[in-house]
């Protein structure tokens, strides 16, 4: 498959995406839904593991894109109702926005989401994670991907993080991150049954990389550039409250020296 675009933003879905999107922003359609729009591309064509989606979330959209698209220079990752926003009016970033702050940076994430004791614990103590499986990965690092086991332990013992499978980053850097994220995944599949789980812990493998990608970034030292992420809604009130909040919430960081 091929592009011609510098940058493109994949917005992946299961369903019908209600809110309008702009110029570069491609929708992918995910798992086993045949009502498939014929303007979406699909993750189930070619090397793919679309079948996998229950478990793997929005990964599989990730692995058939590196697998099978004709990457541009810069890759974004969204989804159907969260997206990244820019300042003053934020909307959505745009390509003006990708290259004039990954000339800067390396990789653009989500402002770190703050638990109250630390990533671990925010996992083990949700509805959507067993400390077994924790422990299983952390083992797992540490004897298979030794050089990333203080990277992880690290972003395992803080208090923030960033979430949602969302990043824009450079091609190479994809590419790279992809090769040793599934290869982690895989061979942690391997030793996992997921016969007790509910419909939501079997979601493991994409909550799981919601921190890896944390750990990997920091292994890689990467230059980040944190952007306001929405929660988009059909409603224009709510939409415009949500804005106001992410307004306030950036006066706050400026007061603090963290914007």
């Amino acid at each position: 498959m091929s592009n011609s675009e510098i940058f493109e933003m994949f917005v992946v879905t299961h369903k019908k995406i209600f809110y309008k999107l702009i110029k570069n922003y491609i929708p992918i359609q995910v798992g086993n839904n045949k009502k498939f729009r014929e303007n979406y591309l699909k993750d189930d064509s070619g090397d793919n593991i679309s079948e996998k989606n229950s478990n793997y979330c929005e990964l599989t959209a990730i692995y058939w894109l590196w697998k099978n698209y004709n990457l541009p220079k810069y890759i974004g990752i969204c989804h159907y109702r969260r997206f990244f926003i820019k300042r003053p009016l934020y909307r959505l970033v745009d390509e003006k926005y990708v290259l004039k702050n990954l000339n800067k940076y390396d990789i653009i994430l989500p402002y770190p989401y703050k638990t109250k004791k630390n990533v671990k614990n925010h996992f083990i103590n949700s509805i959507s994670g067993k400390e077994k499986d924790i422990d299983r990965l952390e083992l797992l690092i540490k004897n298979s991907f030794s050089e990333y086991y203080d990277d992880f332990c690290d972003v395992m013992k803080g208090k923030a993080a960033s979430y949602a499978n969302m990043f824009i980053m450079n091609k190479n850097n994809y590419i790279e991150y992809c090769e040793w994220l599934f290869k982690i995944l895989f061979e942690f599949e391997k030793t996992t049954d997921l016969t007790d789980y509910t419909v939501q812990e079997a979601r493991i493998y994409g909550y799981m990389s919601e921190f890896l990608l944390n750990v990997w970034v920091k292994h890689k030292k990467l230059r980040i550039k944190y952007c306001n992420i929405i929660l988009v809604e059909s409603n224009v009130v709510k939409m415009i409250l949500k804005k106001a909040r992410c307004f306030f919430r950036d006066i706050k960081r400026l007061i603090e020296g963290k914007l």
